[in-house]
């Protein structure tokens, strides 16, 4: 275990420590958080009309499954590594499998979920970062993750969103050229699209 995951680790685990509310905020942030993000997800691709709440919902689900599911799990099987509270001896706060830290898988969905949700609207986009960062914290503060996991997790995510979504981006112009007339027209969804080429 590297210097920087220990110390890392102990100045946020120890900090939280201190809290007087500190075993319910944590099982907030870890455990009950990513239910309201992905409800709050839901309810945005919801808020989509026709055509973009089907690619929407297609862009996230290909996203998700890539970072999580193929990505976090091949990596979590290649390179298996202990939680801290297997390494350090404690009860954790919240329960979780021994040997499968590297990478958070919570970290990489919610902030592949952001990423996402950023293509859809920035300001909702900017909201769905911040909880993704409280849920990767918050994973810390249980004592299930370093902080190289949760970075890692992070990175993932929002690369596994980028790739999905410059994949889809013709199917989105395709969409944008054969909507129906009277149905607003499907814009290129990601801000900005023109610095990246599409």
């Amino acid at each position: 275990m590297n210097g920087f995951d220990q110390t890392g680790f102990r100045i946020l685990f120890d900090w939280s420590a201190g809290w007087p509310l500190r075993l319910p905020f944590t099982l907030f942030l870890a455990e009950y958080l990513p239910y309201l993000l992905g409800l709050g997800f839901l309810m945005l691709i919801f808020e989509e009309r026709g055509r973009r709440r089907l690619l929407w919902f297609l862009e996230a689900a290909l996203v998700l499954i890539l970072a999580r599911g193929i990505v976090v799990e091949a990596i979590a099987y290649l390179h298996p590594r202990p939680r801290p509270f297997q390494l350090l001896g404690f009860a954790p706060i919240v329960s979780e499998p021994a040997m499968n830290s590297m990478p958070s898988g919570h970290a990489a969905f919610f902030f592949a979920l952001a990423m996402v949700v950023f293509f859809m609207s920035r300001r909702w986009g900017v909201a769905y970062f911040v909880f993704a960062a409280a849920v990767a914290l918050g994973r810390i503060f249980a004592g299930v993750h370093w902080p190289t996991d949760v970075l890692a997790g992070a990175a993932i995510g929002v690369l596994s969103a980028l790739f999905v979504h410059l994949l889809l981006a013709p199917s989105w112009k395709i969409f944008n050229r054969i909507s129906s007339e009277g149905e607003s027209s499907i814009p290129p969804p990601t801000p900005g699209q023109e610095s990246l080429g599409i």
